[in-house]
Formats: C-alpha cells, sequence, structure tokens
C-alpha cells in the first residue's frame, strides 16, 4: 500500500505535465474551429454508452472526445463536446446523481502515463486533469455516493485507485492482481453500499472495501473452486435490500457465474441457456421475489435478452435457472455484432444498447422491441462526397460498404454492402440521382435509390475498368464524362452514354475515351477544372499531371521531390495545390506550369486531403497525420483556423457545395461537421 504522498505525486496535475513538455506550436495561438456534430460512436469501449440519470441525454466517446447528446424534447439530438483528452477515450462512467462524468484515455506511447479526466455536469467544464495508471485506463466506475470512484489501469500498469471527487487526486492505490497470471479487465460498484466495489480478471476477483477514516483499500477473494473461467462483466444485485448481496458474472465460455457478495463464495454457475461468443454485458433490474432476480443480458453474438434468475436452495447446495421473461424473447442485431453496453432509461423499462460495431439501440421491455438509433463506422473512410448544391445529402465510401447521411437528421438513410471488398473512391452524378463507386478490385458500379426500400442498387457496372484499385474518380458538370484513376498508374476518361440493346431495352454503359499512362506511381488524387476542359492527377511518383478532357492530350508535368498524395484547384482553377508525404504544400500555375511557392502544411506526418472552398475558392482546407483540421488563406498562405477533435489520422476534408459547412473523416471511421469560417479574405 503506498502512501499519501506517493499518490500525489503519481496523482499530478496532467494539465501541468504537458505544458511542460509539449512544445509550443505555431496553431495554439489561432482561432478554432466551431465543430457542430460528430458523426460516431466508439462502440469498442465496454460500459461506453451511458444514459443520465435525468433519462434526458446519453453520454459516449467518439475519438478524443466525450460527446453528451439530448435524446428528449425539442433539441433532440443536439450535442455538446467535452475536449480536453490528447488521445482516444478508453474508458467513462456517470456518477450516481448525475453530477460528474469521469473519462480516461490510451495513450499511444509506451509507459507513459494516461489522464484521467473529472467533468462538472452542470458547467460541463473539466475540473481534474490528473495522470496515474501506465498507458491506458481501461475501466472507471463510480461508487453509490458519487463521491469516489474507482479507476483500473491496463496489463502494463496492473494498478486499481479510488479518487475523491472532493479532494480531486487518488486516496487509495493497490495491485489489483498480485501473484496472478492476467490482469483485471472488470470492476464493478456496489449499489447501496457506498465503500463497496468488485474487481475481475482471467479467473479470479476480489471483493473491495475502502475505510474512508484510513484511507486503505482492503480486499477478500472470491472463491472460484473448480470453476476457471474468464469474467467479461459483472452485476452487482443488491438495490432490492436484498441479503446478501449476489454478484452475477458473465464469462468468455458463455456461463453465468453468481457469487456470495459477503463470503465470496461461489453460489453457482448457469450453463443453459449457453452463449458460444460469451456472456458480454448485464444489468440488473429488479427482484421479483426473495430468490428470483430480472437481468438485461448482453452476448458476444450480438444478442440481448431479458432473463429471469429463480435460485433454488437443496440442502448445502444451491442451483439456479434462466428463463426468458413473459412476454420478451431473444433479439438479434443483424451484423451479429458484440453487445458492449447495456444503459437503463429510469427503473428500466426503457434502455440503451451499444454493439462492438458502433450500433446504437433504444429497447423498450413493454412491448418488447429494439429501434435502430444509429449506424456508425468503425473502420476506415476512403472517400467522402456531397451531392450537388446541398450541404444535406453525404455519401461515405468504406471497406465493404457504401453510406448515405442525411445530415439533416444526422442519420444514415442508404446502404450498399458488398462483401469481401473495399470502396475506394466515389462521387456523385449531377442531379443525385446516382453514385458512381470505384472498388480496390478494379471495378466500377453506378449505384442507384432503390424505390420500394432502404438500399441502393446497381444500375450498370465498368467491370475491370483498372488493374488494380480505383483510388479516385471524378464526373465532370453535366456527369457526361467520368475520369478515374487507379492505383495501376493509369488515368481514364470514360463516356456515360445511354443506349437501346438490340431488343430495344435501355442500356447504360461506360466508354473509354483515353487513357493516360504518363505517370509512374498510384494515381493519389485528381480534379475536373469548372469548364470541364481539363482535369489534374497526383501520384505518389511525386508528379501532377494536368490533361486536356477534349484533345487527350497532356498539358502540363509538375514534378516533386517525393509522393504526392493529394491535389486542389483553386483561384478560379489557374493555380493547383498539392501535397507530400514530407507534409509540405505546393502552389503550381496551371497554364506554365511553374512552381509558385511552398509552405509547412504539416509538422508532424503528412498532409492526407486538401479541398477548397467553393464559393469564393479563397480558403483551402488540409488535414492529415497531425489529426489537425487547418484553414489556409490562399492569397497570404498563412493558416487562419484550427479544428481539433480527431484521435486517428484524418483521411478526407470536404467542404460542403453551399460553403456553409466543412466535413472531416479519419481512420477510426468518426466524421466530424465543422462550422466555415465566415471570414472569407
Amino acid at each position: 500500500m503506498q502512501n499519501n504522498n506517493s499518490l500525489e505525486t503519481y496523482g499530478e496535475d496532467a494539465s501541468c505535465q504537458e505544458g511542460a513538455k509539449r512544445k509550443p506550436s505555431a496553431e495554439d495561438d489561432l482561432p478554432r474551429l466551431g465543430l457542430r456534430h460528430v458523426l460516431g460512436f466508439n462502440g469498442k469501449i465496454v460500459n461506453g454508452l451511458v444514459v443520465h440519470p435525468l433519462g434526458k441525454h446519453v453520454i459516449y466517446a467518439v475519438g478524443r472526445q466525450v460527446i453528451i447528446e439530448e435524446i428528449v424534447g425539442p433539441c433532440k439530438g443536439k450535442q455538446h463536446m467535452l475536449v480536453g483528452h490528447l488521445e482516444p477515450v478508453s474508458s467513462l462512467a456517470v456518477s450516481g446523481d448525475g453530477q460528474f462524468i469521469v473519462s480516461g484515455q490510451m495513450n499511444a506511447i509506451r509507459e507513459s502515463r494516461s489522464p484521467v479526466l473529472l467533468w462538472d455536469w452542470c458547467s460541463r467544464r473539466k475540473i481534474m486533469d490528473r495522470k496515474l495508471h501506465k498507458e491506458t485506463t481501461i475501466a472507471l466506475v463510480f461508487t453509490c455516493s458519487s463521491r469516489y470512484f474507482v479507476s483500473l489501469g491496463g496489463p502494463d500498469d496492473g494498478e486499481l485507485a479510488l479518487w475523491d471527487t472532493t479532494e480531486k487526486c487518488p486516496q487509495a492505490l493497490k495491485c489489483a492482481q498480485v501473484g496472478r497470471v492476467g490482469a483485471s479487465t472488470v470492476i464493478k460498484a456496489s449499489h447501496v453500499d457506498q465503500s463497496m466495489f468488485v474487481s475481475f480478471g482471467a479467473c479470479y476477483g476480489r471483493i473491495w472495501k475502502f475505510d474512508r477514516d484510513t484511507n486503505k483499500l482492503t480486499y477478500s477473494e472470491l472463491l472460484f473452486g473448480s470453476s476457471a473461467r474468464k469474467i467479461i462483466c459483472a452485476e452487482i444485485a443488491d438495490k432490492d435490500n436484498s441479503y446478501p448481496p449476489r454478484i452475477f458474472c458473465g464469462t468468455s465460455s458463455g456461463t453465468v457465474i453468481v457469487f456470495n457478495g459477503d463470503s465470496g463464495v461461489l453460489i453457482t454457475e448457469i450453463f443453459s441457456p449457453s452463449f458460444p461468443m460469451g456472456v458480454t454485458a448485464l444489468t440488473y433490474t429488479r427482484m421479483l421475489n426473495d430468490n428470483t432476480y430480472c437481468m438485461l443480458v448482453g452476448t458476444g453474438e450480438g444478442r440481448v435478452n431479458y432473463y429471469t434468475f429463480h435460485f433454488e436452495k437443496k440442502g448445502n447446495k444451491c442451483s439456479a435457472k434462466m428463463a426468458l421473461y413473459s412476454d420478451s424473447h431473444v433479439w438479434q442485431d443483424p451484423q451479429c455484432s458484440s453487445v458492449t453496453s447495456i444503459s437503463k432509461i429510469g427503473v428500466g423499462q426503457q434502455f440503451y444498447v451499444g454493439v462492438h460495431q458502433s450500433q446504437m439501440y433504444r429497447f423498450s421491455l413493454v412491448p418488447w422491441n429494439a429501434q435502430l438509433l444509429r449506424t456508425c463506422s468503425n473502420t476506415t473512410i476512403n472517400q467522402v462526397a456531397f451531392a450537388r448544391g446541398t450541404d444535406e445529402l453525404l455519401v461515405t465510401a468504406e471497406p465493404e460498404k457504401v453510406r448515405v447521411f442525411n445530415l439533416k437528421v444526422m442519420l444514415e438513410v442508404r446502404r450498399f454492402v458488398r462483401s469481401g471488398r473495399d470502396c475506394k473512391s466515389l462521387c456523385v452524378r449531377h442531379d443525385g440521382t446516382h453514385i458512381m463507386t470505384g472498388w480496390d478490385c478494379g471495378d466500377i458500379l453506378v449505384l442507384g435509390f432503390e424505390p420500394k426500400g432502404l438500399g441502393l442498387q446497381i444500375l450498370y457496372r465498368i467491370d475491370n475498368a483498372h488493374r488494380q484499385a480505383v483510388s479516385c474518380m471524378a464526373l465532370t458538370a453535366a456527369s457526361e464524362k467520368l475520369v478515374t484513376g487507379g492505383e495501376d498508374f493509369f488515368v481514364s476518361v470514360w463516356r456515360l452514354v445511354d443506349d437501346l440493346d438490340l431488343r430495344g431495352r435501355r442500356l447504360r454503359q461506360g466508354l473509354r475515351v483515353f487513357h493516360f499512362v504518363d505517370q509512374k506511381g498510384p494515381i493519389t488524387c485528381l480534379r475536373i477544372a469548372a469548364d470541364d476542359k481539363r482535369c489534374v492527377c497526383s501520384s505518389l511518383d511525386g508528379t501532377a499531371a494536368v490533361y486536356d478532357l477534349i484533345t487527350g492530350l497532356r498539358l502540363q508535368l509538375f514534378s516533386w521531390t517525393c509522393g504526392l498524395s493529394c491535389v486542389a484547384l483553386c483561384q478560379t482553377d489557374l493555380q493547383a495545390v498539392t501535397s507530400s508525404s514530407d507534409g509540405r504544400l505546393q502552389w503550381w500555375d496551371m497554364v506554365s506550369g511553374h512552381w509558385l511557392r511552398e509552405l509547412q502544411g504539416s509538422s508532424s506526418g503528412g498532409v492526407c486531403s486538401i479541398d477548397t472552398e467553393p464559393t469564393c475558392r479563397q480558403l483551402v482546407a488540409t488535414g492529415g497525420d497531425d489529426r489537425l483540421i487547418k484553414i489556409w488563406r490562399i492569397d497570404e498562405g498563412t493558416v487562419c483556423h484550427v479544428g481539433e477533435g480527431h484521435s486517428d489520422t484524418i483521411t478526407m476534408v470536404k467542404f460542403g457545395p453551399c460553403g456553409s459547412v466543412l466535413l472531416s473523416a479519419a481512420k477510426d471511421g468518426s466524421v466530424c461537421i465543422w462550422d466555415v469560417p465566415q471570414e472569407k479574405m
């Protein structure tokens, strides 16, 4: 047991440490972009979807931010972002009275200490920022009094700490797995005893007690007997004056183990029904009588069930049976994604469920039904595109999927799934009826909206358009020509025609008009000029080529010392701006081909995406490995605004066609929607 002096040393103010270690940046004093909304939900965080005790908000994490979203009332869907983490949020918890939110993060640097942040609910402000655990804080839980909360470090840390929200520092610190193999991964607090909580790992568990007079943590071992199980989740059933309290544990083998909360003795292990992918979430609702408990159960195969646990004692032995509650049935996530969070609204007549693949559901017990609230991506977003003339219709290209979002209601409205394939690029026809998509197998699929469904259907296709992945594409203003670039180093121009076949049926097809082979590396980005006569293509061989779409001739070839990741047109298409893997931006004259200037776009890593503000074309947005959105004034060559919010490499930045929003997407699947600065100079 460490003394309080050592605890204070470990619990130093993280903001002070960061200020001492982090070098001042040129972007520190710049105005921040206003973050309007975040499309995302990190379903991988265990218990990472929490309904506030008042029942009007839901709290969850996206990247480096903790999101508070209203779920009732006229402002339903409105978000408030708690910004303070420098790395992805790994855990969060809400106090029983709703006064505090606590969140932990996962550090990318080994051996570095992870900060624990405490937030005040009313002011939405950070009131504590202290480092304690090595690398990551994998679990957090408040005690029933809301004055104390418990944090659990990761495998390289192995320590468990009890914090005081009044003192804003850890009061006690102990190793969570002395003499054991495997780290503790689960903590759960009592609902009635403010000094009691439990922790679990692989084949072991402990009941902890906190002495407030001496600030000491003591524990007693749970007696597993011959039941060697890895515990994934736990719940303490002690709300309804049940004595002794019973501790329910979900295991990786699909069984439920029940312990006596006082003695730590194993009461029973329930084998039927069995869940092959494990029991991943347990939430206690109520007792029907002294021997019957009601529990919400989530499983690794994506099932959510409402079960009764009935205990029968015969002599010295106790057995239990699980049965579905009356008028309920087994529900399963269509993607069979593991359930990671179950959070009740009030007494539990309704509850929220989060799954590993970032879906969010709202359930009702009577009648038993589920409503899909949100679908979010948990994989890399390769490309985004807006429908022309509106900032409200967004299309994303992802591994195996193409999604269509309505940004007015912030919901996914259409989806196309192609298993085993990766959608690398896309663009939208000028009238919004077709979506051109390029895939990693070299095919081009033209998608349309199903008239009687909520999906997308293939209207026609161009097979083997490229030998390798179709990495980028763009349409002319009237959607008569499609220009595509591939990882096979080629650029092709296609004429999209409607014709009749020999039987008089309508035939849509793409005919290759030109085929450019000047570049010696994968094509990374291409843009078409406003007059539809020229296009510019960047490549990883360090060149950017300008082609005439009328004659099929190459007009210019810009060359740089390292690979170019993207290109954009500005100044009424008289200039092109490219970004390279060394983080620098280059401006080129489209007519003469001369290099104009060079700027440092990123001090850490490359710039992955560039886009030009469409209405006045005087602002350029960039994003990349430094996870920052930067708005540049073209004439001055200076950064005027910075946006912080992503926790992974930014893969795309895109201005809305009307110029009112800026959208950014990252490798972790999060999408941020920013307000465009009103100053356009």
